[in-house]
C-alpha cells in the first residue's frame, strides 16, 4: 500500500507503536536535546532518565533480539518506527535501539561466550559497543589494513 507520494504507508499493526515512539521522541527527547548534545555528566543522567522512561512505557529496544531483553519488532516494521526514532539524534539511544547492528552483529556472528558475556548488558543500555574502521596513516575501511591491536589489560577485557 502506497501514500500519494509512492512512498510505502505504515501498516495499521505498527502505526500505533510508531505514534507512541513519535510521541515519546517529541515530548521526552527533543525537550532535552541541548543538554544531551552538551555531553557529560549532566547529559548520561539525563539519558539514563529518559532511558528508564522508554523501558516503563514499553518503547524500550524495539527491533533488539528478544533472546537478549530485546522486543524482537522485525525490521520491515521497525523502519516505520526508526524514521520516528530519528526525529531526534538522541532518540535511539534514549529508546535503546542505537545497538541494533552490533547486537544483530553478536546474535549472529559471535560465540556464546561473547553472547553470554555482552549481548544482554548491551540491550539493557548498560554498556555500549563501538569501533573504528580508520586509522592515522592508514585511509579506508578495509580492516585487513588496521594496524592497531586490542591486548587484554589490567580488566582482561
Amino acid at each position: 500500500m502506497e501514500d500519494i507520494t509512492g512512498a510505502p504507508q505504515c501498516p495499521a499493526d505498527t502505526a500505533g507503536l510508531r505514534d507512541r515512539v513519535a510521541a515519546f521522541v517529541r515530548d521526552r527527547v527533543v525537550p532535552h536535546e541541548s543538554t544531551l548534545d552538551a555531553g557529560g555528566p549532566k547529559a548520561a543522567a539525563t539519558l539514563r532518565g529518559l532511558q528508564v522512561e522508554a523501558k516503563t512505557e514499553g518503547v524500550w529496544a524495539l527491533p533488539l533480539p528478544s533472546e537478549f531483553g530485546g522486543q524482537g519488532l522485525p525490521l520491515r516494521s521497525y523502519a516505520y518506527v526508526a524514521e520516528a526514532e530519528g526525529a531526534s539524534d538522541h532518540g535511539p539511544a534514549a529508546l535503546g535501539s542505537a545497538p541494533l547492528l552490533d547486537t544483530l552483529m553478536l546474535w549472529r556472528h559471535g560465540s556464546s561466550g561473547v553472547r553470554d558475556r555482552y549481548a544482554e548488558r548491551l540491550v539493557a543500555g548498560d554498556i555500549r559497543a563501538c569501533y573504528a574502521m580508520t586509522e592515522p596513516e592508514t585511509p579506508g575501511t578495509d580492516p585487513f589494513l588496521t594496524a592497531t591491536r586490542a591486548e587484554p589489560g589490567e580488566h582482561g577485557t
